[in-house]
């Protein structure tokens, strides 16, 4: 949750995945990879400096976290609501994905 996703490093590590994205039938027979060579660079740089930008405020988000939680100890108040807002903020806005599962499970 407190790291930042970057789509060009996938496959770095997991070698079947990387394969498993270079078949054809894991795509469907459709075309996944960019074949401009610009919008490759834009992406590719884009895609490291948010990364690289995300990974410094992480911290402060995480550490705003954990003295939320502490004051609510300290305070007998749990900021309940204020540490949701911030976890679904970062989930929805931060990683692209959604709050909460749809009921016709399409997401």
């Amino acid at each position: 949750m407190w790291e930042a996703i970057n789509s060009f490093d996938a496959s770095e590590d997991n070698d079947e995945y990387r394969q498993q994205l270079l078949s054809s039938e894991a795509l469907g027979g459709k075309s996944y990879f960019e074949h401009n060579v610009e919008t490759l660079l834009l992406k590719h740089t884009s895609a490291y400096k948010m990364s690289d930008e995300l990974n410094n405020i992480f911290p402060v988000l995480r550490a705003l976290t954990l003295n939320l939680n502490a004051q609510g100890a300290i305070l007998n108040d749990k900021f309940q609501n204020d540490l949701e807002y911030i976890l679904k903020y970062v989930k929805t806005r931060i990683h692209n994905q959604p709050v909460e599962n749809r009921k016709d499970g399409l997401e």
